[in-house]
Order: structure tokens, then sequence, then C-alpha cells
């Protein structure tokens, strides 16, 4: 009798062994990080650098990475559905759906489009005047938002002795006397020490507000800052 009973405590010892094993294997497939990377160019086959690039999910999160001098790029991301955005001046916009876990995507930007537009005025016959003259209020006049105060993040000491680069993306509302309302980070995978740095300092902006046709309105602005290692 005792020899059946120690032969069921035996089985029952590898059974646990055996589930704690896999264990960790389940959680680290629960918790699968996605490898994207690439090299941009322009439609010359000429590298395009410093670049940024935005990669969104299909919830309001986003992380943005900038391309190297040799303009290569990569994200370290959870696994799932994303779409790549580029938007540079005098290029077309990109944006292209990809999948993770792993994906290379090389990305080539076309020129964007130029277009002008004429417009010929000639003399209309003046109709003649009755009764009291109507008043119209004239819109679409808009100037655009200009930064006059910028403190620059300074890099975190931490990081830098471990090598750490990114790109925080920040959103926030600036008001119609030129502060920051809400600033967050939006970033899905930035470092810490990073992203506080940035908050730091963008929190200490100001800016001349967006005027429409004259007046103070507020605006949503997001603001990328890349920290960078020389080598």
């Amino acid at each position: 009798m005792s020899i059946y009973k120690n032969s069921r405590y035996a089985w029952l010892v590898l059974v646990l062994l055996v589930l704690f094993g896999l264990a960790p294997s389940l959680v680290a497939q629960s918790t699968s990080t996605g490898a994207l990377t690439g090299t941009v160019t322009d439609a010359s086959g000429a590298v395009v650098p410093h670049i940024l690039i935005i990669l969104r999910n299909n919830t309001d999160r986003q992380d943005a990475a900038r391309a190297n001098a040799a303009g290569e790029y990569s994200f370290s991301v959870p696994a799932g559905s994303y779409t790549l955005e580029i938007r540079a001046p005098g290029f077309a916009e990109f944006r292209k759906a990809v999948v993770l876990p792993a994906a290379r995507m090389n990305i080539v930007l076309d020129l964007g489009q130029v277009s002008e537009a004429v417009e010929v005025v000639g003399k209309a016959a003046r109709p003649q005047e009755t009764g009291t003259p109507h008043r119209i209020r004239v819109g679409g006049m808009v100037q655009a938002t200009k930064l006059v105060t910028m403190t620059k993040p300074g890099y975190p000491p931490g990081a830098e002795a471990a090598g750490i680069e990114g790109t925080v993306l920040l959103r926030a509302v600036i008001s119609i006397k030129g502060d920051l309302l809400g600033l967050s980070v939006i970033n899905q995978a930035v470092d810490g020490e990073l992203a506080n740095a940035a908050m730091d300092a963008v929190k200490q902006w100001h800016y001349d507000p967006t005027l429409l046709n004259g007046e103070p309105v507020e605006v949503v602005t997001t603001i990328a800052v890349t920290f960078r290692l020389e080598r």
C-alpha cells in the first residue's frame, strides 16, 4: 500500500513540475513583443536621414522613432496590427498597415504634389444700392501658433550611461493664453527617464496662440522630443 501511495505522490510531483515549467512560456506568449525595422529612402534611392516615423495602433496610443544617419529605423512594441505613418515637408504622406510580431518594411517616399491656383478678377456692374447696407463678417484668416519660449530637455544621466535612445511623443492643448494644457505622453513604449525629462522641459514652453479671424483659439498639438546619442 505504501508503495502505491508513494508512486501516486511521485506522479503528482511530476505533473506539478511540468505545469510550472510551462508557465513561463505561456506568460511569454501572452506578452510577446513585435519588432519592426527598415530603411527610409526617396524615389531616387537615396536614404532619408533623421525623419520622424509614427507607429499607430487601433487605439489612441502611438509610438515614434527617428531614422538614423543611414535612414534606418526600428520599433519594439507589443504584437498586433499597426499603421506606419510619415509626414515630411516636400514628400507625399506615407501610410501603410503592418502586422507584428515580426516585420521589415523598407519605405520609399514619393515627392509631394505641387499645385498652383490663379484667380482672374474682372469688374462687374455695380448693383443699384437700396435700403440699409448689409455687413458681412469675413473669415478664413488664420495666424498659426508660434513657439516663443522653449526650455530644451536635458539628457537623463541614467539613460545616457545605459545607451538608451528614443523619441517621446507628447500631446497637449495650446490655450488661448499660449500655455500648454493637459500635457501627456502618448507613446506605447518609451523609456521612463526620457519621458520625464521631455515632460519637465516642455511643460515650461510658451506660445503665441493661434488666431482665427483675430481671436485666440485653442488648438491641439503633438510634440516629438528625440533623444539621440552621438557615436
